[in-house]
């Protein structure tokens, strides 16, 4: 089964991450002095902005955990141009670079699980998926519960009637 929720984060995190290694690719060529073309600092200057716009969006809807104080938008926050990436000193390079790993890892830790997901579906019937989908749901749950307990609540009040008139004919008989 193909279920095109998955099928679309799968897409959205896969662009995401294709440009997060654009990002540390121009990122690594903006620091070698000479370089970089203007073009290039400009796309990376541009890849801050998408990054800005987009990350959020699709990181919460994929289920992407976002890491505090060495996120994507604390990255491109810090330095969100190429005058920002020539300032940086040896130690911020470090730590930007590492953050940038972590990142990347987390993203592609995330897309993987998303990818299994879309391999377990394949062998999944649509009724089964939706209906563990839909009984998954707490009210659902819930609902169907107490059904149950009232429809075992009558059954055994009809069988209680059912026994108390045999129980009479049985005596009327005799």
């Amino acid at each position: 089964m193909v279920d095109p929720e998955l099928e679309f984060k799968i897409e959205k995190l896969d662009e995401l991450l294709n440009q997060w290694k654009r990002f540390f690719h121009l990122y690594r060529k903006i620091q070698q002095p000479g370089g970089a073309t203007p073009k290039e600092e400009h796309d990376y200057a541009e890849l801050t902005t998408t990054f800005a716009r987009t990350y959020m969006p699709v990181a919460t809807r994929t289920g992407l955990k976002a890491e505090p104080g060495g996120g994507v938008l604390d990255m491109v926050t810090a330095v969100p141009d190429a005058a920002a990436v020539r300032d940086l000193s040896d130690m911020q390079r470090r730590k930007y670079e590492n953050d940038w790993r972590t990142n990347n890892t987390a993203m592609n830790q995330k897309l993987g699980e998303l990818q299994v997901l879309r391999e377990e579906l394949k062998s999944v019937s649509e009724f089964a998926y939706y209906g563990r989908r839909f009984f998954a749901n707490k009210t659902v749950q819930w609902t169907t519960g107490a059904a149950i307990i009232i429809v075992l609540l009558y059954v055994v009040g009809f069988f209680g009637i059912l026994h108390d008139a045999l129980q009479g004919l049985i005596k009327s008989v005799r």
